[in-house]
């Protein structure tokens, strides 16, 4: 063997390793400060993640990594000056009596309004009825990155909690208007779901259960009424097969409405077609 031959190939292994190290290194670099400067500009890793090809948990790790403090929109006034309700057309302001009523909160001392949701399609709907002075953040859980959208805004506090949806709504939950599909719509995004061909809303009020039957009943649709356990919740299910779900998928969307989370409308929209 010629052992001065093996030492040059090992040498220039190692050289051409540690450079290619190197390069992998500065690339690393180069991406990760791009992610940085994106991140600063959108204040979204979702958005982010997207422009990258990463997950946004991967985006999370990285801006926490360099000491990036995390402050999103929601660093935006949350005063809003005029109450989003105003010059809305009904099936606006119903689509978010909804939502809020489902997945909402609003504050008991102060006039704050909150909604929290998985969806950025969601929440950019949102953001975009408020108007001016909204504000955003995200969370990053275990299960995912959650999106938060607030404002301030007295009258609309008033609005909402004239209609019921109060501070502690969850169980006490019962509309002071009469409910209609824009509302159903809204909650069906908030707290329902379809899955195993089944539509389903999920509520721990035992006043809007009956509220939601009754309004199926109305036109002509059943429903069923599940325990999710110890009494402090349950499912209330569409009976009646393809045919209900399909009327029900009419009502929510052949008017073309303006709200709507598109990922829960192809799910009904794929099982009926």
């Amino acid at each position: 063997f010629n052992l001065k031959y093996i030492f040059t190939m090992k040498t220039e292994v190692i050289k051409s390793s540690a450079y290619e190290a190197k390069s992998f290194k500065d690339n690393r670099d180069r991406i990760k400060d791009a992610v940085i400067a994106s991140y600063l500009e959108h204040y979204s890793f979702k958005k982010v993640g997207e422009i990258f090809g990463i997950h946004a948990k991967t985006v999370a790790r990285i801006i926490k990594e360099n000491g990036i403090a995390h402050k999103g929109r929601g660093e935006a006034t949350q005063l809003v000056k005029n109450n989003p309700f105003d010059n809305k057309t009904t099936q606006q302001k119903s689509y978010w009596l909804g939502f809020i009523a489902g997945d909402g909160y609003v504050s008991k001392d102060k006039n704050t309004i909150q909604i929290t949701s998985i969806d950025l399609e969601l929440i950019e709907q949102f953001d975009e009825f408020v108007g001016v002075g909204v504000g955003r953040d995200e969370k990053e859980l275990k299960s995912g990155v959650v999106y938060v959208s607030r404002f301030s805004n007295a009258a609309a506090k008033e609005y909402l909690v004239k209609r019921g949806v109060t501070t502690n709504k969850s169980k006490t939950l019962k509309f002071n208007v009469k409910l209609n599909w824009d509302i159903v719509r809204g909650i069906f995004d908030a707290d329902g779901s379809f899955s195993q061909n089944r539509l389903k809303i999920t509520t721990a009020s035992v006043y809007f259960i009956k509220q939601l039957t009754l309004f199926y009943k109305e036109y002509g649709l059943e429903s069923k009424i599940s325990d999710k356990g110890k009494g402090e919740c349950w499912d209330v299910y569409l009976l009646g097969g393809k045919d209900s779900i399909e009327k029900v998928y009419n009502h929510f969307y052949a008017h073309d409405p303006e709200y709507y989370l598109t990922r829960k409308r192809e799910q009904i929209r794929r099982y009926i077609r």
